[in-house]
């Protein structure tokens, strides 16, 4: 969540490789699990965007995740 609130919208892929410290990418599965989870709870949305055709999934927090991730970073001091 603190990655994804220091950024405005990332592909899936860059997630996978926050989640191991950008050294190789994390299971595509386990990283979907984990954005749906965010996105069931409302603390993320997925947003559909094409360019030239091609689809792309962006993934961003809402207004809550913010607030959230935030707090979170905040107890951690991160």
């Amino acid at each position: 969540m603190l990655f994804l609130s220091r950024q405005d919208a990332v592909l899936l892929s860059a997630i996978q490789r926050a989640l191991t410290g950008g050294r190789y990418y994390a299971s595509g599965t386990w990283t979907k699990s984990l954005v749906y989870s965010l996105i069931r709870r409302g603390l993320a949305r997925e947003l559909n965007v094409t360019i030239r055709g091609k689809k792309y999934r962006l993934y961003t927090l809402t207004d809550c995740g913010i607030r959230v991730a935030n707090i979170l970073g905040k107890t951690f001091n991160l």
